[in-house]
């Protein structure tokens, strides 16, 4: 709230002014807001929203990501969303070491590439995992033999499916590897001044870590940039959790055993014949023959029926569902 001067204040304000112990230019200097500087070389193109939208995404990506590293390398596996950024392409290709695992991506049907990197002490950890070691990172960094890199590929595979997952509430992409780089200069996707959207992961394997980093050019996610909101990402999610839920509530119900019981009818007779009752004797019940059997659900009346059999076995043949 503005401070509310008092008159005495004001004259002498108004003194000061007159007397040119204070400037007019000054004080209307001091009431001007702050600048703010804008790089026109590197626009915001993508609002806060929806880059806190694509955080939700990877995150989701992540989890999923995280749970098949983790049962694949049987090991704990920590993976975590570091940093949504928004810069150029040539400033992404300066801060990538060589050699590294370079994956350049379609995003069908979206046009354009995408770079899936991983740096390349994560890949030889995971490939000494694999092949029986302690999941060291590597003593130097060297190219990926055919071997290597085949084991890489059956990761990254796995990596896009669970990328596919994450992104099917906002668009159903397929994600694919086109090509494969060991050297950042050779993956030229977009100009080095076009704008990149760098979603960088960090991967905990063990007691080692290392980063992954996802490249996505401006201009190949511009088509389906307007459905990056919150709102709508939360939507999709909710629907998705309920329809998941009931269909798991569903299964187990499915699954659950309840007592039926077919209530013939009911009669009454004295003590003194109940106790003289032997094998053969016939008991005159109160309904007639024609009358729908009671069919009860857990000793609650729910279905009527008429009385049978199928084969040798006696039966209940449903005729009406009623209520309680």
């Amino acid at each position: 709230m503005a401070e509310v001067l008092s008159q005495e204040e004001i004259d002498s304000l108004l003194s000061a002014l007159s007397t040119g112990v204070v400037s007019a230019d000054k004080v209307k200097s001091e009431q001007q807001e702050t600048v703010k500087l804008y790089d026109f070389k590197r626009p915001d193109r993508v609002s806060k929203d929806q880059l806190r939208t694509l955080d939700m995404i990877h995150e989701s990506f992540a989890r999923l990501f995280a749970t098949y590293l983790s049962g694949y390398l049987r090991t704990m596996v920590h993976i975590k969303v570091v940093s949504v950024d928004q810069l150029t392409y040539g400033e992404f290709i300066r801060s990538i070491p060589s050699p590294t695992s370079l994956n350049i991506l379609s995003m069908h049907p979206l046009e354009g590439k995408a770079i899936l990197e991983i740096n390349p002490a994560l890949c030889f950890g995971i490939i000494d995992r694999l092949l029986g070691g302690l999941g060291l990172p590597g003593e130097q960094i060297r190219e990926f033999t055919d071997i290597e890199q085949t084991i890489v590929n059956k990761v990254i595979d796995r990596a896009l499916d669970s990328l596919k997952v994450a992104w099917e509430n906002i668009a159903a992409l397929a994600f694919k590897v086109e090509a494969w780089e060991s050297n950042p200069q050779f993956a030229q996707i977009v100009s080095p001044s076009e704008m990149i959207i760098l979603i960088t992961f960090e991967i905990v394997i063990g007691e080692h870590s290392g980063m992954m980093s996802l490249c996505v050019p401006y201009v190949t996610i511009e088509p389906i940039i307007h459905k990056l909101s919150a709102h709508l990402w939360f939507s999709a999610v909710k629907k998705q959790s309920s329809d998941e839920v009931r269909d798991l509530i569903v299964d187990h119900l499915g699954k659950v055993e309840v007592k039926i019981t077919a209530n013939l009818s009911a009669a009454q007779i004295n003590v003194r014949d109940f106790l003289m009752l032997k094998r053969g004797d016939v008991i005159k019940l109160d309904n007639d023959v024609n009358d729908p059997v009671l069919i009860l659900v857990e000793d609650k009346p729910k279905l009527l029926g008429s009385p049978g059999k199928v084969k040798k076995s006696w039966a209940v043949k449903i005729k009406q569902v009623i209520g309680e």
